[in-house]
C-alpha cells in the first residue's frame, strides 16, 4: 500500500509539473505577460472639510496601454444649510492635474480663465464632475508631442508607467472668488502596463 501511494504521489507530481510547464510556455495564468487589468481592484480617495467633500475613484488600479481610463469624481456640499450657492473659478468646483510618478510627464500647473462661476448645491447631494484635461505646454517642451496628443484625445489614454491624478476643489460660499474657504485635494494612483 505504501508503494501505491508513492506511485500516486509521483503521478500527481508529474501532472502538476506538466501543467506548470504548459502554463509557462503558453504564458497562461500567473505566467501571462499582461495580467488581466480586471484582476486589480478599484481605487478611491476622499477629502473633506466642514463645508465640502470631493471624492475621486477609478474602477481599477491597473490599465493596459490603449485602454481609456475612466475617472469618477463627485463634489458634495456637506455643511449645515439645506442649499447653498458656491463660487469657484472652475465650472464644477473641481480641476484636475496629472503626474507620471516614474517618468518625465506632469501637468501639475492648472490653467484658469479667472472667471468666477456660481454653482447651486443641496446638502449631501453629490454632483458628478467629469474629468477634464487642464494645463498647457510650450512648443519647446521635450514632451510637447506627448502633450499635443494628450489634449487632442477626448478620452484619457496614457503610456506605460505609474500615474497620479489629483482632483482639487476650490470653493467659497461668498461671492467673488477672492479667497477660497475650502481648498481640498484628493488623489488616486494607478499603473498603466504594456
Amino acid at each position: 500500500m505504501t508503494r501505491r501511494l508513492s506511485i500516486g504521489a509521483l503521478g500527481i507530481f508529474v501532472v502538476l509539473s506538466a501543467i506548470l510547464i504548459i502554463a509557462e510556455v503558453g504564458r497562461l495564468g500567473p505566467f501571462a505577460e499582461n495580467p488581466a487589468p480586471s484582476d486589480s481592484g478599484p481605487v478611491s480617495n476622499t477629502a473633506r472639510d466642514a463645508a465640502f467633500a470631493v471624492q475621486m475613484s477609478l474602477p481599477r488600479s491597473v490599465y493596459h496601454v490603449g485602454e481609456a481610463i475612466e475617472v469618477a469624481t463627485t463634489a458634495t456640499y456637506v455643511g449645515s444649510a439645506p442649499t447653498v450657492r458656491a463660487y469657484s473659478e472652475w465650472d464644477s468646483l473641481v480641476v484636475f492635474s496629472l503626474e507620471q510618478l516614474d517618468g518625465p510627464r506632469d501637468m501639475l500647473d492648472v490653467v484658469s480663465d479667472l472667471m468666477c462661476r456660481e454653482v447651486d448645491l443641496g446638502r449631501d447631494q453629490p454632483i458628478d464632475v467629469p474629468f477634464l484635461k487642464n494645463g498647457g505646454y510650450s512648443a519647446t517642451d521635450p514632451q510637447a508631442a506627448f502633450w499635443k496628443q494628450y489634449f487632442a484625445d477626448r478620452e484619457l489614454h496614457l503610456p506605460a508607467g505609474q500615474w497620479r491624478i489629483v482632483a482639487m476643489l476650490d470653493a467659497d460660499l461668498n461671492p467673488g472668488c477672492q479667497h477660497y474657504a475650502s481648498s481640498l485635494s484628493t488623489a488616486v494612483t494607478f499603473d498603466v502596463v504594456p
